[in-house]
């Protein structure tokens, strides 16, 4: 904040300076480095990568903030799993409350302390500044791309063609399948 000009210690300035020294406390969000993810609990402990300055404007690391849950793309039973990875590169929202009792007790709850505001109530929201993936779902305009195998634990029903290479699933015949001739088209 600027300094009227009453002077260094007038109560204009004086305000102004606590105020100040008070928003400085406040985190917001922030860019971390993912130093150890526990998928089981749906965790990590990240390091902040923007440093803090000390009294005499000399770069100082942030200590470690561990076990602050991540987000993934869930809805009730539905979701996509993608956890993050040691090394990953995100973005860390913090809490205006403290959180710890609604993630030990997962339901409304009264704050487990009167802290505000602070890096204890990180949440992990998403990686960023990362390479182009080399395994992916992309989803354009009406159309869905996969790059790499693919598992599927259940049924897949299909209400157009499949075509693996350039064999139609739908149209494909066999040659020599019909006492030496082709086969017809798949029916059924």
């Amino acid at each position: 904040m600027a300094l009227n000009r009453k002077g260094l210690n007038s109560d204009d300035n004086i305000l102004a300076d606590r105020m100040d020294d008070r928003i400085k406390q406040i985190d917001t969000s922030t860019i971390c480095k993912v130093i150890s993810v526990n998928t089981e609990n749906k965790t990590v402990s990240v390091l902040p990568m923007v440093q803090m300055n000390d009294l005499n404007n000399n770069p100082v690391d942030h200590a470690l903030v561990n076990d602050i849950p991540y987000i993934r793309l869930q809805a009730g039973s539905y979701g996509i799993i993608c956890d993050p990875v040691v090394g990953d590169i995100g973005l860390v929202v913090f809490c205006s409350r403290d959180i710890s009792n609604v993630i030990k007790n997962k339901k409304v709850t009264t704050t487990g302390s009167k802290r505000t505001h602070s890096i204890s109530d990180g949440i992990y929201v998403a990686s960023l500044l990362l390479e182009e993936p080399k395994i992916y779902l992309k989803i354009i305009d009406e159309t869905i791309e996969i790059k790499g195998n693919v598992t599927v634990n259940g049924n897949i029903t299909a209400t157009g063609d499949i075509v693996a290479g350039k064999v139609s699933l739908q149209n494909h015949i066999h040659s020599n399948g019909n006492n030496g001739g082709n086969t017809g088209k798949p029916s059924g």
